[in-house]
């Protein structure tokens, strides 16, 4: 399973830059309809996301200020004192590096421990919360592809 888990980081985590490197950086910020988060707010949340993981597998990160920025419900108001993205995209490395050195050397039988689950008020082993957390780094990494296309084939910005 640890393997597993850290090929599905990895993976996430190169998409993630691939699609950001395309994104065009004045356009970052940039919500389709007014509504929906931009790209820089979907590498935001994911960053926010790493450290819920980094806290179940027991890795030791430093948590941004601005990491609050981008949990789940925020507006993703573009107004907001967001850091540049050369600071979240730096942050992403730096944190996927240490998250998948831990997966990779830890005793598998830790992701087999029950921990609160994700969504319910029940149990679940660590590594299905991990595995679910990354599907979900996973949509919000496609989300910047698809923001990215929408802006620029349907001209749709704020």
């Amino acid at each position: 399973m640890n393997r597993m888990l850290s090929g599905h980081l990895s993976s996430i985590h190169r998409f993630l830059l691939r699609w950001l490197d395309r994104f065009p950086e004045d356009r970052l910020t940039k919500r389709v309809d007014g509504v929906a988060n931009c790209a820089l707010w979907q590498a935001g949340h994911i960053a926010h996301s790493r450290h819920i993981i980094a806290n179940w597998i027991g890795c030791e990160l430093e948590r941004p200020d601005w990491a609050d920025l981008f949990t789940g419900g925020t507006s993703g108001d573009a107004s907001l004192e967001w850091p540049k993205p050369p600071v979240i995209v730096r942050h992403l490395s730096e944190t996927s590096e240490a998250l998948i050195e831990r997966l990779n050397t830890m005793d598998p039988a830790y992701l087999l421990e029950p921990i609160e689950h994700v969504l319910s008020d029940g149990q679940a082993p660590r590594g299905e919360n991990v595995l679910f957390l990354l599907y979900h780094e996973g949509f919000h990494a496609g989300q910047v592809e698809q923001v990215r296309r929408l802006i620029e084939y349907r001209g749709g910005v704020e």
